[in-house]
Parts: structure tokens; C-alpha cells; sequence
């Protein structure tokens, strides 16, 4: 592996995929939900790390006003990135510059929206350091950073999988086999030590179902997901800590379900909440109700809280619109519950509404 990728995955790229997270108008409208004054509605200043293929970069850049950044150090995924931004004619700016030449750059705006889609658990400390210090440096007050991460408790038990097929991977595997091959290779012989019954998953059935379901995976989503040199699952009140140097506080999930506790927590754990006043010991103890092993959390420099009146007042103005035929619509939701039934009379008649005048926004 060349010293540029400083122990990341570079030799197979990353999966093509939307992640609807890093929308601007989803993440203004998470924070609306939760009663938080959202960046500016206008044209923004958006930043992405470690865009991947850039599939959901030069979405947003073609289609929402405003100037658009973004890098990655991976040169075939950026030139693949930069083919999608010339074709939509959409003046994005992406690199393939690593982060700390990145934020060297003399040019850079401020930002109302910088992005971290799970790069942030596959980065080495010095780059978190770094990242850290470019958001203090140009992130707006009132602006929002996202940032998507393994977390724990949800990973603590598979931890020693990955540890495993990484390890094995690095010293049984060879170049020779190519990414995939070594994968491959880790997967199979892991899955010897479970047939054999290895008293770590008979201790941990759960890693089993697990070590099945990577069996199952892209390899190049694996490669990135758990082969780097860097990765670790980080609690959130460890993240706070961290992101606190760069003046900013925890908002709330970007993931629209997280905000329905009917179909995330018991009535026994919702009344548990209740009573805690700390907001980074609830969010913890939340992620233990749930078992939560992947976060996505919006933050803010300088939260301020919207009145009952201009919450309501704001979230009138959000424009929606149906992105797929009424009919198809299932009335379920799915939370750490389990799945959820959504109410014929209610949700029937809204989506007809949304419907109609041939579909157009709301």
C-alpha cells in the first residue's frame, strides 16, 4: 500500500450510493422538527469529506442553489466525482487533496454546511484533529455540521470480529489476491472458527448472525467499512468532546425516525428519558436502549431555540413533494423496535393531498 493513503483503503473504491442524510433541506428540516433556528434557507456554502464516488455531492450541487466544495483523497473517486459536476454544468469545486492539504487552502469560504458521511470512524486521530480545527476555522455561526459514525454500545460486541478479519486480511492475505480476495479470505476463515465453535461466538451469538450478514456485502463497501488501518466506533459523549473545540453543540439525529419514540423505545425507557436532564447522558442512555450502532447527529455553532410559535410558523414554509406514486406507499415504519402500522385514515388522505395537482410541491 503507497504511503499517500496513510493506511486507508485506496486500491478499491468506494460503493456508488445517495445517502439522503447529507440533503441541506433534510437537515434543515431534522433541526426544525427539534425547535432549532436552521441555517440559512438562501443559496449555501456546503462542504463535504470524503465524498465517495460524489454521487450525493453533485446531486445536491445540481440541484439546490448555492456553491458546493468537496474532497476526497482518492484520486479515482474524485476524477469519477469531477465527470459528474462537468456534466451537470454545476461549478462545484472537488479535490482529491487529503484533508490537511484541504484545509490549507487560501480559498475557502465560509461554510453553513459541512459534511462527514462515516468517514469519521476510518480516520486516523491526527486527521480528526484536523477536521476539527477546519470546522472552528470555517464553519458560519448558525451553520450545521453532519457527521455519520459507528458508535457504541451497538459495536462493542463485534469489535473483535472486525479485529479478526482485519488482522487476517493484513498478515495471512496477500497483494497478490487483491482487496477483494483478502477479504474473501478473512470472511472464510472466520467463518472456520465459528464451525469449530470458538467460545467467543458461542459466547456472542449475535456476532454469528452478523459475520452472515458481511457474508452477504458489497466488497467494496466492506474494504472501506472494515479493513482500514484507522477504524474505531466512538461513544457520542466522546464526539461532543471532541467537536467542543470547534464551538459546537449536539442538535439532534438527521435520521427523521430517530424523532419517533413510539417505534424506537418502550413506554418504560421513554419515562427513563424523561427524567434525565443531561442532554449528553439522555443521548447515551438512549443509545443503550436501542442498541445503537451507527449515529447520524447534526451540529451547531450557536444553537438557538425557536419559540413554539416560530417553529410552527417555519415549518409551514417547507415545501414537500411526493417522490414516488401514492399507491405504492406503505403505511409502516420501521424503528429499534421493530415495524410500525401507520394509520389508514390519517395517512391515506395526507398522501392523496401530496397527490394531487400531478404531484407537484406542497
Amino acid at each position: 500500500m503507497s504511503s499517500w493513503t496513510a493506511g486507508y483503503v485506496a486500491d478499491i473504491d468506494y460503493i456508488y450510493g445517495f445517502y439522503r442524510e447529507l440533503t441541506p433541506g433534510l437537515l434543515r428540516l431534522a433541526l426544525l422538527i427539534r425547535g432549532v433556528t436552521p441555517f440559512a434557507a438562501g443559496p449555501i456554502n456546503y462542504l463535504e469529506l470524503g465524498f465517495g464516488q460524489g454521487v450525493s455531492f453533485n446531486i445536491h450541487a445540481a440541484s439546490i442553489p448555492g456553491n458546493f466544495w468537496g474532497t476526497d483523497f482518492n484520486p479515482n473517486q474524485a476524477a469519477y466525482a469531477q465527470s459528474l459536476a462537468r456534466a451537470a454544468n454545476s461549478g462545484a469545486h472537488l479535490f482529491d487533496q487529503s484533508f490537511e492539504e484541504f484545509a490549507a487552502r487560501s480559498d475557502l469560504p465560509d461554510f453553513d454546511v459541512i459534511a462527514l458521511h462515516g468517514i469519521w470512524s476510518w480516520i486516523s486521530d491526527e486527521n480528526r484533529r484536523v477536521v476539527v480545527d477546519l470546522i472552528r476555522r470555517k464553519l458560519k455561526i448558525g451553520g450545521a455540521v453532519y457527521i455519520s459514525y459507528n458508535t457504541l454500545p451497538g459495536w462493542a460486541a463485534s469489535m473483535p470480529l472486525r479485529h479478526l478479519m482485519s488482522l487476517h486480511a493484513d498478515t495471512a492475505g496477500s497483494e497478490a489476491q487483491g482487496m477483494v480476495g483478502r477479504i474473501d479470505g478473512a470472511i472464510a476463515f472466520t467463518q472456520r472458527l465459528v464451525d469449530i465453535n470458538a467460545a467467543y461466538f458461542a459466547a456472542n451469538p449475535q456476532v454469528k448472525s452478523r459475520l452472515e450478514k458481511i457474508a452477504t456485502q458489497n466488497r467494496n463497501y466492506l474494504a472501506h467499512e472494515f479493513f482500514n488501518r484507522d477504524w474505531e466506533p466512538m461513544h457520542f459523549a466522546e464526539l461532543v468532546q471532541r467537536l467542543d473545540s470547534a464551538k459546537l453543540t449536539f442538535a439532534t439525529s438527521a435520521a427523521l425516525l430517530d424523532h419517533v419514540d413510539a417505534i424506537n423505545l418502550t413506554a418504560a425507557g421513554q419515562e427513563l428519558l424523561k427524567g434525565i436532564s443531561h442532554p449528553v447522558l439522555q443521548e447515551t442512555v438512549r443509545d443503550y436502549l436501542v442498541n445503537q450502532q451507527f449515529r447520524r447527529d447534526i451540529f451547531v455553532r450557536g444553537m438557538r431555540q425557536l419559540s413554539a410559535l416560530e417553529q410552527f410558523e417555519r415549518v409551514r414554509e417547507v415545501r414537500l413533494a411526493l417522490t414516488v406514486r401514492a399507491e405504492d406507499v406503505e403505511l409502516k415504519a420501521r424503528g429499534a423496535l421493530g415495524e410500525g402500522n401507520l394509520q389508514e385514515s390519517i395517512y391515506r388522505p395526507l398522501l392523496a393531498g401530496l397527490a394531487s395537482r400531478n404531484y407537484a410541491p406542497k
